[in-house]
Parts: structure tokens; C-alpha cells; sequence
């Protein structure tokens, strides 16, 4: 019996100190902690294959402007980004300000072999 009342108490205590806007702020706070490093975990491969590219394209954006370097850096931290600019300028006939002529036809060729784009292509 005194083991039963003990443990009501030490419960109803725990009901009322989660009730507290304090303990309210703590759990959220945990709670979108755990959720950014789920969103991060998954994330992981899409970001390893992404700095693959970047290295594969480094060799050809060394003798690029800088604005153009900075543009193509932004362009390959996102795949939709890259799908984007894929449809538009590699599918597409759009013409492109920072990336054109022999340096498009690279950056479209490796985005072509990218397992970024066609995961199941070069599985």
C-alpha cells in the first residue's frame, strides 16, 4: 500500500512538472534538436555524392571567373538546384550568364554522370 501511494505521488509529481511552460520549452527544444539530426542523417548521401561532383568539377571551374566559381559552388550545394539548371540549360536551350559554351558542356556532361541526378544510373 505504501509502495502504491509512493509511486501515485512521485507520478501525479511528474504529470505536474511537465505541465510547466518551462518543461513545455525543454521538450520542444529537445524535440527539434533530434529532428534536425534525423533531417541531417538523411541528407548524408545526398551531400557526400554532391562534394564527389564538386571535386569532378573542380579541375575545369579552377579557370573560372570568380563570380562564375561562386555561382557554380551555390549551383552544386542543392540537387534541386541542379535539376533545375539541368532541365533549363543542359535539356533546354536557355542561355545561361555565369556558365556557357565548352564549361557548360563539361558541368552538363557531369551532371549527366552524376549519381546525384540518376541515383539508379550508376548504382
Amino acid at each position: 500500500m505504501k509502495r502504491g501511494f509512493i509511486l501515485f505521488i512521485e507520478i501525479a509529481f511528474l504529470f505536474a512538472v511537465l505541465q510547466t511552460s518551462f518543461a513545455q520549452y525543454l521538450l520542444q527544444d529537445v524535440q527539434k534538436e533530434v529532428a534536425s539530426w534525423f533531417v541531417y542523417a538523411s541528407d548524408y548521401t545526398e551531400r557526400e555524392q554532391l562534394s564527389e561532383l564538386r571535386s569532378n568539377l573542380q579541375p575545369h571551374v579552377a579557370k573560372l571567373s570568380e563570380p562564375q566559381q561562386k555561382y557554380l559552388n551555390e549551383l552544386t550545394t542543392n540537387k534541386a538546384r541542379m535539376i533545375k539548371f539541368s532541365d533549363d540549360y543542359c535539356k533546354g536551350d536557355d542561355k545561361n550568364p555565369y556558365v556557357y559554351g565548352e564549361t557548360l558542356r563539361v558541368v552538363c556532361a557531369e551532371f549527366a554522370s552524376s549519381r546525384v541526378l540518376f541515383p539508379a544510373k550508376n548504382s
